[in-house]
């Protein structure tokens, strides 16, 4: 009675008020687009113009229209124009998602029609018109449309993370589908009392069909180099499904980025890690100068719609922490200042726990789902604060852990943090129920199939598996104490180096070149520790071993005393073995000497004489400090995968001389050594010696004599092959050599 609802039907479109078709007390407005008419028909809602332009301002470019419309997908396109000049105008499309019933469609100005103008928020809109089933020719279709309206934003504050859905009194929850998508907020499925945003991928919907959440976020999210997950918690009804998030500038959706995750679960709530660094192929990487204020999720990306329904609730940032990053040992009682923060996968769900044992302790506690993947675990801290200081015969980590059952495999993994390709991985097993038990998870012993530990590589982030092999089954599990078994403390290596005192001394070594070595057990005595380098195939000419980074004491060279004695077992004669000593600190100040083999699978004793410095090597200078030392086998030679060992390294003044080393040692000369039947013992002065005696590898006396007058030679005749210990007293100190009996 009091509003002109005259209408313009344009390229063959007829329109006129009826009843409508759910609510006969109801008038709507019915469009006919017959037969043949234009792809582009349309109608122009109202005489031509408005009675008030649309009030578009920035953050404020959205209508609304309910449609009913004979099939689902079909492209409604609305259109605003200047009445007084068509070239100003702005057109953006939303598609059914219902068919013969009403549907809300929301037309989102901001994105406009691609080839058609940008919205203008200077521009006068005053002129409407809607085309149903855009870009298809009439086929007789009937359209009704009532309801049409712009949306200001409400006085409700625009969504912002974390989403959480539940405060609909102070923030505006509107979402905006495309592709198909349908959503609304709904109860979560599991608990009806929680309000989550319900989405269904309708019949027919695009392989692209989501959903945007809001026109924009209150504030844009503040990605920083290692921070830049997003997660989300999501119901799905299947499993291996890819959800799409893609977060953009509101202002300019040419700037974005786009990433994955994959279902574990089914029907289950499943919380998804979105890390934007790892950008969906063919799609924009991250950019941290970009402002991203814009989120929209596609559920079962690139697979067209079915009509099937998805869930998501607590969508968050994670955010960098202001709290110190986890490190080894964890033992999650520091919260006030280390993010405990942890990543489940494949359907672990942990969180911090009190003890079960121990209500004022704090632990890790994790549920393997019922469903829950094979490999389901968690990740503890996207990466540790230092990498693990892994190094030859340290290998192992230590956890304790709480298990409902003993018997079960906990597996351990680590790997590097920016590389997940570089990987360690190995298995403890518990032995109680019920109760903490302390696992040792040695990194030397990796699990078959997977790759074995090395050295090189940066480990800085670990991975906890329960039941690892067995799908989940809602038990749950707890762990505490995480920690690497650190190298007790040890001295650096100093001359005699014997390879026996493990306990105390560093026998560490540093391969170069292509070799490799290791302690290992002497070829013709195993009670023996010895050091065996491979010369691997294609090592380098020079390649070879330094006992450790330096020496404790420096080498006590002098013009009358610049002998070092090694035992080198060889599979060949006459093969160069060279010897460098040099300074730890300045490796320009060195010294070289060459002896050649001359026996081959047997012990020799080779003597250096660095007075014979090698050819095109500086000679020998007594001002220098040398307290390193590297040897090279088969020097000149490329190597051919053949094994060195190397025993009993000192220093001996000189080849055929006494060692003296002035008022701090005895002088004294043994030989020979190795011996079969007797051990000649050369004194420099028999009056300094109180006490000689020869003891066997366990320790027990074999030979002993006291005061000393002359030179010594001991029966070894009776003696059986294997390692003894020479032992001198002299003026309260004791000085030992070791002594290798032959048969």
């Amino acid at each position: 009675m009091n509003v002109d609802y005259s209408v313009i039907g344009f390229g063959d479109d007829t329109a006129y008020l009826a009843a409508d078709p759910m609510n006969m007390s109801n008038i709507v407005l019915k469009v006919n687009k017959p037969v043949g008419a234009q792809v582009w028909a349309g109608v122009v809602l109202g005489n031509d113009s408005l009675a008030n332009p649309v009030p578009f301002t920035f953050g404020n470019a959205i209508m609304r229209a309910v449609v009913y419309a004979p099939d689902t997908g079909m492209v409604i396109r609305l259109k605003v124009e200047n009445e007084s000049n068509a070239s100003v105008s702005v057109e953006t499309d939303a598609v059914t998602t219902v068919a013969n019933g009403w549907d809300t469609l929301v037309f989102d100005f901001t994105n406009h029609v691609s080839g058609t103008p940008a919205i203008n928020y200077n521009s006068i809109y005053d002129k409407i018109a809607i085309f149903f089933d855009f870009g298809v020719a009439g086929m007789g279709d009937d359209f009704y449309l009532d309801y049409v309206e712009f949306t200001p934003s409400s006085n409700k504050a625009p969504i912002s993370l974390p989403i959480t859905w539940d405060d609909t009194a102070t923030t505006d929850y509107t979402v905006i589908d495309f592709g198909g998508n349908a959503s609304m907020l709904a109860a979560d499925p599991n608990n009806a009392s929680n309000l989550v945003m319900q989405s269904i991928k309708t019949n027919g919907a695009q392989v692209w069909g989501g959903t945007t959440f809001g026109n924009n976020l209150a504030q844009a999210i503040p990605f920083s180099p290692g921070y830049t997950t997003i997660r989300a918690v999501v119901y799905s009804p299947d499993t291996g499904i890819a959800v799409r998030l893609k977060v953009e500038d509101a202002t300019n959706p040419a700037i974005s980025v786009e990433t994955e995750a994959t279902t574990t679960m089914a029907n289950a709530w499943d919380t998804l890690y979105f890390d934007m660094s790892n950008h969906a192929m063919g799609t924009a990487a991250i950019n941290f100068t970009n402002t991203y204020d814009k989120m929209s999720i596609f559920y079962d990306f690139g697979v067209g719609g079915a009509g099937k329904t998805y869930y998501v609730d607590y969508i968050d940032y994670q955010a960098a922490p202001n709290l110190a990053q986890i490190d080894l040992p964890i033992t999650w009682d520091d919260t006030n200042n280390v993010d405990y923060t942890v990543f489940d996968f494949g359907g672990n769900a942990s969180g911090l726990a009190v003890d079960p044992m121990n209500s004022s302790n704090n632990v890790l506690m994790s549920t393997k789902t019922n469903g829950s993947q094979v490999w389901a675990g968690t990740s503890l801290g996207a990466a540790l604060a230092t990498p693990i200081p892994f190094s030859a015969g340290y290998t192992t980590m230590r956890a304790v852990v709480y298990s409902p059952d003993t018997g079960i495999a906990v597996r351990l993994k680590v790997e590097d943090a920016n590389d997940g390709t570089k990987s360690v991985e190995t298995d403890a097993f518990t032995t109680v129920a019920n109760a903490w038990d302390t696992l040792t998870f040695d990194f030397s012993n990796h699990v078959t199939g997977t790759a074995p530990i090395n050295f090189t590589t940066t480990y800085n982030k670990a991975s906890i598996f329960y039941d690892f092999g067995v799908a989940g089954s809602g038990k749950i599990y707890y762990v505490d104490y995480v920690e690497y078994v650190t190298p007790p403390a040890k001295s650096a290596m100093q001359l005699p180096i014997t390879w026996d005192d493990t306990n105390n001394v560093d026998y560490s070594t540093i391969d170069f070149g292509g070799n490799a070595s290791n302690l290992d057990v002497d070829p013709m005595n195993s009670g023996n520790n010895v050091l065996k380098s491979v010369k691997t195939n294609g090592a380098q000419v020079w390649a070879g071993v330094s006992f450790g980074n330096n020496l404790a004491a420096a080498i006590p060279f002098t013009p009358s005393a610049t002998v070092i004695r090694a035992r080198v077992y060889s599979p060949d004669t006459g093969i160069v073995v060279k010897l460098k000593v040099e300074e730890a600190a300045d490796p320009t100040k060195s010294v070289e000497t060459d002896v050649t083999t001359t026996v081959a699978n047997a012990w020799d004793t080779l003597s250096f004489d660095f007075l014979n410095h090698s050819s095109g090597t500086a000679p020998i200078n007594y001002s220098q400090v040398y307290d390193k030392m590297s040897i090279f086998y088969d020097f000149g030679t490329s190597g051919a995968g053949k094994t060195y060992y190397v025993d009993y390294i000192e220093f001996r003044g000189s080849v055929t001389g006494i060692i003296d080393l002035g008022n701090d040692r005895p002088s004294y000369l043994i030989y020979p050594n190795p011996a079969t039947d007797l051990l000649n013992i050369q004194l420099k002065d028999p009056s300094s010696i109180t006490r000689i005696e020869l003891m066997n590898s366990l320790g027990q006396l074999v030979y002993t004599e006291v005061n000393i007058n002359t030179n010594q030679q001991i029966d070894l005749s009776g003696l059986t092959q294997g390692i003894y210990y020479l032992n001198v007293y002299s003026n309260g100190e004791r000085f030992s050599e070791k002594v290798i009996v032959s048969k």
